[in-house]
């Protein structure tokens, strides 16, 4: 699953896209969940996932101990992102390495951060949780995003990925707008903007999204018509519309994707 540096702030926008990008509402509760193989028990994970307080059995890995820092400012030195990156990946590092229950936190706070990977495999006997608190908030500076459509949040090769909490992906997408050409196609040279149609996305599940989309789509799936999404699955989505325009139809829209739908839907599914 891979999050653009492209995408809209998610303070004004509950739209939600694999593959192009992926934007959460500004207070929203997501879990992502890769369940391909049957070794783990989702559901057992997706409830402590859920839970007020940790399992006694899980060990926590938080980003402030290994040298994360707070603050919305952007530093000119890059200092405050080379922090960041560092201190996520290795507390990452340190969770998927773990054999036994493992969470990743992320408090409340804002941070700016550049490109990361996070990069399995991992050795945890449960799925990992990444618990997101604070927001999490893109560099503006695109020399550090030199491949063409490059990720700015990006998780890969991960058996068992369990994403949740309330915090905020803020893509600061306004910024990279003016770098792209809409008459050219994304996956042109120079474009700096998504292309993750080389991606297969399968077997993930939103659960219990909610919060507000200035957008009139405010699910939208726009998979690669090479290799389709499969198996997408949401429970329990809420969101509500809060732009400008009045007696609006409020929809959901997925291309190339086979999608399910359990519990309370809104929008309503996708015709598709």
């Amino acid at each position: 699953m891979a999050i653009t540096r492209s995408s809209r702030a998610c303070t004004n926008n509950a739209k939600i896209v694999l593959v192009l990008f992926l934007a959460l509402a500004a207070i929203c509760e997501a879990n992502v969940v890769d369940d391909d193989d049957d070794e783990f028990d989702v559901s057992e994970a997706m409830e402590r996932a859920k839970a007020d307080k940790a399992d006694p059995s899980e060990k926590i890995f938080n980003v402030m101990k290994y040298g994360a820092i707070t603050g919305g400012h952007e530093d000119p030195t890059g200092e405050i992102t080379d922090s960041n990156h560092a201190a996520f990946v290795q507390a990452f590092l340190a969770a998927c390495h773990h054999t036994g229950k493992a969470r990743v936190v992320i408090p409340t706070g804002t941070y700016v951060l550049g490109p990361v990977t996070f990069q399995g495999p991992c050795n945890n006997s449960e799925p990992l949780v990444v618990q997101i608190q604070g927001t999490l908030k893109a560099a503006t500076d695109l020399s550090l995003f030199p491949g063409e459509g490059q990720e700015w949040f990006n998780f890969e090769d991960i058996n068992g990925l369990i994403i949740t909490g309330t915090g905020v992906f803020d893509g600061q997408g306004a910024t990279a707008w003016k770098y792209r050409d809409p008459k050219t196609d994304n996956d042109a040279p120079g474009q700096r903007m998504p292309a993750d149609s080389i991606v297969k996305i399968s077997d993930v599940h939103f659960t219990n999204i909610w919060g507000t989309s200035i957008s009139k789509v405010a699910v939208d799936l726009q998979c690669s018509k090479r290799t389709p999404c499969e198996n997408v699955q949401f429970k329990d989505i809420n969101l509500q519309y809060s732009g400008v325009e009045s007696q609006v139809p409020f929809s959901s829209s997925c291309v190339n994707a086979k999608v399910g739908y359990t519990g309370s839907q809104f929008p309503p599914p996708c015709n598709k």
